[in-house]
């Protein structure tokens, strides 16, 4: 399931100019469906099997869906958001099980792991007159959509127990603050001023800890559970500007942070030890990040992928051309390629190849999380979509059957016996199957 983000915590963003100078060179990482960056933000791992007796790809049903429109799954329901409701509906058979409606500007959601609460951003009906941090979450019930609670603030991450909430107090202070997901009462607040980006380290443990930034260049490191202080530093140069040349983008990896330090002339990534806030290593001064892999770092220079060790900042190995990555897993990358081997799958570690000749988008399951859906023209039938299903362990392809085309592949999320894809007026349910149907 893809999260869908209930807004940003900055008060006040970089100007666009700034954000628009970085987003060529993150667009690359643009990593579709990954597993474990999902599971970063709060992935939510349930999902339902499909129908025994039809061992094909099968249409189920489906609903209306506009250009503004979003959908997430949970377990065995799909919600869909189109504008001033959002609906759950059963995603085996479609029955509508709930709508919520508000006359605010209803600005995203998201649902909690283990059938815990959907959570819903609103914001003022003129969707121009308030700053997201000024926007309020409601908490809704799974099973009826009736509200539990609600508090002021954005979502920003959420756990099996809590979520977090960034926010500002009565005198203009940004704060974050952790409530209890059954019935929005603090756990701790804690004062941001300034506050900038926040991330989270659920590689911490059961225990968690989060890192923010503020306007200052300050960067602290908070335990989740109560947010005693792990560490602190104030970095010079990251703070941002009135004129958009210094942007510093924050983000957070296998226990490491990572520092994108983006001006005119220069970009470079530190990393960092998340406990200590110690350099580790920084990357050569260029236009291109260094963005967390799992089991690895990853750099785009040109056209040429390297995998970079994360403890040390050693290149591994690389590889050309390759234009952008289509999957990050535990320990599997899937590379989109500029030659004729289209998409290929490597072991992250050591590059070596499991499959080559991968055409199609690359859907991945979050629950499911040793394959990954592909979905491309099909040949024959002229006229379909080929829906094939990768094992990320040993790089075997297996054709499970073709739908109808889908519009926009990379839209589709899946999970255990199902495919959702969005077009461009309505979204399509689709049985897929746990088990290949054709060998490829």
């Amino acid at each position: 399931m893809t999260m869908i983000e209930l807004g940003d915590v900055t008060r006040d963003r970089p100007p666009r100019a700034a954000e628009d100078r970085i987003r060529p060179r993150l667009d690359r990482f643009r990593l579709r469906q990954i597993a474990l960056a999902l599971a970063a933000i709060g992935v939510l791992a349930c999902g339902a099997a499909a129908p025994a007796d039809e061992p094909g790809v099968r249409r189920l049903w489906s609903g209306d869906y506009g250009p503004e429109s979003m959908f997430a799954v949970a377990g065995t329901t799909l919600y869909v958001l189109n504008t001033g409701e959002l609906t759950a509906y059963d995603l085996a058979g479609g029955s509508v099980r709930w709508t919520w409606r508000t006359a605010e500007n209803l600005m995203g959601f998201r649902p909690t792991q283990d059938g815990g609460p959907v959570l819903v951003a609103v914001g003022s009906s003129d969707p121009g007159e308030e700053p997201e941090p000024y926007r309020t979450t409601v908490a809704l019930r799974p099973d009826t959509g009736a509200e539990i609670w609600q508090r002021p603030g954005v979502v920003r991450l959420d756990t099996a127990e809590s979520v977090l909430l960034v926010g500002h107090s009565t005198d203009g202070t940004d704060r974050l603050t952790r409530v209890r997901l059954t019935d929005g009462e603090p756990i701790w607040t804690h004062p941001a001023p300034g506050l900038q980006e926040v991330a989270f380290d659920r590689d911490a443990g059961p225990v968690g800890r989060l890192a923010f930034s503020t306007s200052s260049g300050d960067v602290t490191v908070l335990r989740y559970s109560d947010a005693a202080q792990v560490a602190s530093r104030r970095f010079e140069g990251i703070a941002p500007d009135e004129a958009g040349i210094v942007y510093v983008s924050l983000s957070v990896d296998g226990g490491r942070l990572l520092l994108f330090h983006n001006e005119i002339a220069l970009a470079y990534t530190t990393v960092h030890d998340m406990a200590t806030l110690r350099e580790v290593f920084r990357s050569a001064a260029d236009d291109n990040p260094v963005s967390g892999c799992q089991a690895v770092l990853c750099r785009f220079t040109g056209d040429v992928f390297t995998a970079v060790d994360p403890a040390t900042g050693r290149d591994l190995w690389q590889e050309s051309p390759v234009i952008g990555l289509s999957m990050v897993s535990d320990d599997r990358l899937l590379l989109d390629l500029g030659d004729s081997r289209e998409r290929v799958l490597v072991d992250s570690r050591t590059g070596r190849e499991l499959a080559s000749r991968l055409s199609g988008i690359a859907v991945f399951d979050p629950v499911r999380q040793g394959s990954v859906l592909l979905l491309r023209p099909s040949i024959s039938p002229l006229g379909r979509t080929t829906v094939a299903r990768v094992n990320l362990t040993t790089g075997a392809q297996n054709v499970l059957g073709a739908l109808t085309v889908v519009p926009d592949p990379q839209s589709c999320q899946t999970v255990p016996g199902y495919l959702i894809c969005p077009g461009a007026d309505r979204f399509v349910v689709t049985a897929v199957p746990s088990t290949p149907a054709v060998p490829s």
